[in-house]
């Protein structure tokens, strides 16, 4: 969430005050590492348990295009979903997946493969490792790509936002 809140426009001395809990945080020193938020800079944090964040983002995602269909604003937000590979075997990713795709909501899910599901190996957790390949099932695009290298994240993020809107 740390980075997140930073790339978001999150000064980075309220980021660390967060971190150490001061007053001066973004969240006043309350919500410390994990539930990092700011409404100002639309980051709506990190939740306790995995998986809890993917639901609240399609909820943003369905808002955005609600604002747009509805309410005829010039909105083109697109909602972007960070979460963990052990987070792909629990049943709210594959209901969002599909609520997603159904609605056409302005979101991206972007998975962060570290090959570990909290202290299980990703191998020993599911099916089929190839996590990019769950998307398609769901008629959306899936893409891999190395994390270490920056611009080639750069550039499938540019698609994947463009994609969305």
């Amino acid at each position: 969430d740390h980075v997140h809140a930073l790339s978001k426009g999150v000064p980075a001395r309220q980021v660390m005050s967060e971190l150490f809990g001061k007053t001066t945080g973004c969240c006043r020193g309350q919500g410390g590492s994990m539930h990092m938020f700011s409404k100002e800079h639309n980051v709506l944090g990190g939740f306790a348990f995995i998986g809890e964040g993917i639901p609240v983002a399609a909820g943003a995602a369905f808002t955005s295009k609600y604002k747009r269909e509805v309410f005829k604003e010039n909105c083109d937000e697109v909602t972007l979903a960070f979460f963990g590979d052990g987070t792909c075997n629990i049943g709210q990713f594959y209901e969002c997946l599909n609520m997603a795709a159904l609605w056409k909501l302005p979101i991206v899910f972007v998975v962060e493969n570290n090959l570990w599901a909290i202290g299980m190996s990703h191998l020993r957790s599911t099916s089929d490792p190839q996590i990019w390949k769950k998307g398609p099932a769901f008629g959306m695009p899936g893409v891999h790509v190395d994390g270490m290298d920056v611009l080639k994240v750069r550039e499938v993020a540019i698609e994947a936002v463009s994609r969305a809107r």
